[in-house]
């Protein structure tokens, strides 16, 4: 029994060292920061604050994928949005206006 655990063990580790392209390891590094775009609208869930750099807005870093040919691209977008006055629910997102911004840290 013990020599099946730790060949399920090494095979496992063997797997996840060898696991995904760097396409995968990627889209992984962003999924920790930057939810796919429309996140914040459907769920209300944000990993990143932003502010919109031509009208100071706040809002969330959402991503977005492109396919150029056979080229596939990642854009990083800060999403402001909008809530309803009466149930608090978001209503609607809006990207940056010249699509300049900047992450919000803590200092």
């Amino acid at each position: 029994m013990r020599w099946m655990v730790s060949g399920l063990l090494l095979a496992s580790l063997t797997h996840a060292a060898f696991a995904g392209t760097e396409l995968d390891k990627f889209t992984s590094a962003l999924e920790k920061v930057s939810p796919v775009g429309g996140t914040m609208q459907h769920s209300g869930q944000f990993k990143s604050l932003c502010v919109c750099l031509s009208n100071q807005q706040i809002g969330v870093v959402e991503r977005f994928q492109g396919i150029n040919g056979s080229n596939r691209f990642f854009i990083a977008a800060c999403e402001s949005p909008q809530f309803d006055t009466t149930t608090g629910a978001v209503s609607g997102e809006s990207a940056c206006p010249g699509t300049a911004w900047m992450p919000l840290t803590r200092p």
